[in-house]
């Protein structure tokens, strides 16, 4: 609640700037960013959308453009927006650590770990290419190697919620209950509108006995947006 209250005004006052300045791309990009951690994915895409009509090679907000269109799983729409983001600089590390994400997402491991590799050596100090590099390793059966590469990513971000997450599925995979409901509680901790993390928490939940808890856990994800059928089974559960 504390959070939302503090956004509501940093969203204010970007609306009251914008009213002076309506043509500022850098506001509106401000303004797009407060909106998306607010939730509001529809009024954050149309901000970034408007700086970069104004600024077309603004490449932080073409970004931005891919991570939402990530975050929704439109990832042709993702993948171009990184690519138009890269190819106005090659040297912009969270690009490439998002295009890192989108081949391992498509399965194309060799691509997804060579982008991940120059995502470091462009900037050491990110987690993003650790918690990819954590999920071609899991998807490859390598557990205990993706373990490692999400603790990695925690060990320079304390707040990464992803690699919390993906944590507790490895946790999950093993038969460590408690210690994968423990990564997926603080995952929604940090990110309250982590639906996935809603999600797994939830099966936990049930997993434990803790029906109505679980149940409810759950229905937050699919009000979060969450639309997959093994939200439907573990709700049959």
């Amino acid at each position: 609640r504390n959070l939302n209250t503090r956004l509501l005004g940093v969203t204010e006052t970007y609306a009251e700037i914008l009213r002076e300045k309506p043509r500022s791309p850098r506001f509106l990009y401000n303004m797009g960013i407060a909106c998306a951690k607010k939730g509001d994915v529809e009024k954050a895409m149309g901000l970034y959308r408007r700086a970069v009509k104004l600024k077309p090679n603004f490449a932080e907000a073409w970004n931005n453009i891919g991570e939402l269109s990530l975050r929704s799983a439109r990832l042709g729409d993702a993948e171009a927006a990184f690519l138009k983001a890269l190819s106005l600089n090659d040297s912009f590390a969270l690009a490439h650590s998002n295009l890192a994400e989108i081949y391992s997402r498509k399965k194309e491991y060799d691509k997804s770990l060579a982008e991940a590799a120059l995502a470091l050596r462009l900037d050491a100090g990110i987690p993003g290419p650790h918690n990819v590099r954590g999920n071609v390793l899991y998807q490859q059966g390598k557990t205990a190697e993706a373990v490692a590469e999400y603790e990695k990513a925690i060990a320079i971000d304390p707040g990464y919620e992803e690699a919390y997450y993906n944590l507790g599925i490895c946790r999950f995979e093993e038969g460590n209950l408690p210690e994968a409901m423990a990564h997926f509680s603080k995952a929604v901790e940090l990110a309250p509108r982590f639906a996935e993390a809603h999600a797994s928490l939830g099966y936990g939940l049930l997993k434990t006995g803790k029906i109505e808890e679980g149940i409810a856990e759950i229905r937050l994800a699919q009000e979060l947006g969450l639309i997959s059928a093994k939200v439907h089974l573990n709700l049959s559960y």
